[in-house]
């Protein structure tokens, strides 16, 4: 008995933890298609703008610096967060589909 109230309450624990990420992520993305949208950037260009090797892919730190250009405050491991969730494959770079996506179906989670 005691075991599965601490295992119930792990899970709470747990799902509390990915409901926050999951809040953080989608305020970071709005805060992207905010700001994208105010100074009329579309997501290709300032992405194509921080692929520094032109591999079609950006890497953390390239995205790193597209978030401080775009002035989101965001810290290493909120970042870190919101690339992991762009990141759909896993591959540690996310593509301009992958970006695309996230950011056109973040809205319809508004």
């Amino acid at each position: 008995m005691i075991l599965e109230k601490k295992l119930e309450r792990a899970v709470l624990k747990l799902d509390d933890s990915q409901r926050e990420r999951s809040m953080l992520v989608h305020g970071l993305v709005m805060r992207i298609q905010e700001v994208l949208l105010k100074e009329k950037i579309q997501p290709a260009r300032v992405f194509f703008d921080f692929d520094e090797n032109q591999s079609g892919s950006l890497t953390l730190s390239e995205f790193t610096k597209l978030l401080y250009f775009l002035q989101i405050s965001a810290n290493k491991t909120q970042t870190k967060l919101l690339f992991e969730a762009i990141d759909i494959d896993k591959k540690a770079y996310i593509t301009l589909p992958e970006f695309q996506n996230f950011l056109h179906e973040s809205v319809f989670v508004r």
